[in-house]
């Protein structure tokens, strides 16, 4: 006859009726913590911050699992206590660099840096995610650049890229940041170097790109639709039009605004670009407005369903309504909002805060731009990244992305 014990230290044979009491007490032997209701439990451990989750999950099964629960993040947002992380992406491209081999000197590639960074903006400290687990033998042990990025439900796609100077891939890799770990998805039809993507609807729509890295001069008119739930890709209407009226004028942004996804490029010299409007309700492109094509031509993110972007000495936000550009408003005029825009690398937005990652001389900035109100607000905040030793980052700083992963 085994004996077990309660949480009170009473011993209890099998075979012995137990009160209602202890049977509750009994069945919360296993739950979150001691005693309390795991509805009450789930809540203390939703208001430690975020830095601290990882040491959470060490200390039980059943607190790992809590945390990676839905119910978990809707009690965070439910208490006010969910955290806006800025993920960034840093690229650069190796060079090539005299070395000597054996008796000869021969010029080879060296160098080459890829690298997803965390910025935890609150206690402004930075971390390093771990390296994307890539097929050695698909990239022959480079490292890959170029690939599109995105957020849905909390978690983090990278996908596609290209290895320097090879073919692209067609890799889709998840990133859970609960978990700090990637996981590998459904791989796309088509490789991809530099593509774009957009969500909606849960659903990732991936569009542009070229077939080789640097082969930037023509854009991929093929467009897919990836449904993480069934980890399944499906072929939507290619984009032919929108991205052959001037073929060597390739894509270069995108976005979501008013359901539709918005794909341009930069001008030409003529003054040219490409752009198109991509329907999912009819399967349909058709042509992007005249204002949102003038306009656009650099680094954007969509905050609250406007389109903003850093044009000379100041920032602007698209007004669907007018089709027009106008610039956003200042609470002081002493503010210190001019950045040359060829210095913008990307941009991101959370709720009222738009994310803008640029050069600044030899070191990387974020720049936190509170908005309310369609007006900057003054607490502007820096952020500057530690250069990892023997980076060049002024020589190639074109695959820079980043993303706001909030919970």
């Amino acid at each position: 006859m085994s004996t077990k014990f309660l949480r009170r230290g009473i011993p209890v044979k099998d075979n012995v009726l137990l009160s209602k009491s202890d049977r509750k007490l009994e069945s919360n032997y296993f739950g979150i913590l001691p005693v309390l209701p795991d509805d009450v439990a789930l809540q203390c451990l939703a208001r430690v911050p975020r830095m601290y989750h990882p040491v959470l999950r060490c200390v039980s099964k059943s607190w790992c699992q809590s945390i990676d629960s839905r119910e978990f993040l809707e009690q965070r947002q439910l208490l006010g206590c969910s955290e806006d992380w800025l993920y960034l992406h840093v690229g650069t491209s190796p060079h090539l660099d005299e070395r000597n081999v054996g008796k000869r000197n021969r010029w080879q590639l060296v160098g080459g840096y890829s690298q997803w960074h965390a910025l935890d903006p609150q206690r402004y400290k930075w971390y390093t995610l771990p390296p994307i687990p890539y097929d050695q033998a698909v990239t022959g042990g480079q490292v890959v650049l170029g690939a599109a990025s995105a957020v849905l439900h909390g978690k983090l796609y990278v996908i596609g890229g290209a290895p320097f100077g090879k073919a692209a891939i067609r890799d889709v890799w998840t990133y859970d940041p609960r978990k700090n770990k990637w996981r590998k998805g459904a791989s796309m039809s088509t490789p991809r170097f530099a593509g774009l993507v957009g969500v909606i609807k849960d659903k990732l729509y991936v569009v542009g790109g070229s077939g080789m890295c640097h082969l930037t001069g023509y854009s991929i008119p093929c467009l897919e639709v990836y449904d993480p739930i069934t980890n399944k890709w499906q072929h939507a209407a290619s984009a032919q039009e929108a991205v052959t009226e001037h073929p060597f004028n390739p894509l270069k942004h995108s976005a979501v605004l008013e359901g539709y996804l918005c794909v341009t490029g930069p001008q030409n010299v003529n003054g040219s670009m490409n752009g198109g409007m991509y329907d999912p309700l009819t399967d349909k492109w058709s042509e992007i407005k005249p204002g949102l094509h003038g306009g656009w031509g650099k680094p954007s993110t969509v905050m609250d369903g406007k389109l903003y972007i850093v044009d000379f000495g100041c920032y602007k936000q698209y007004v669907p309504e007018d089709d027009c550009w106008v610039p956003v408003k200042c609470e002081t005029e002493d503010l210190l909002l001019g950045w040359d825009p060829r210095l913008i690398l990307a941009m991101s937005s959370s709720i009222e805060k738009l994310y803008v990652v640029g050069t600044m001389g030899s070191a990387l900035i974020v720049m936190v731009v509170p908005v309310k109100n369609s007006k900057i607000g003054q607490s502007i905040r820096w952020h500057m990244m530690k250069i990892p030793s023997g980076i060049d980052f002024l020589g190639d700083m074109g695959y820079c992305s980043c993303q706001i992963l909030a919970y």
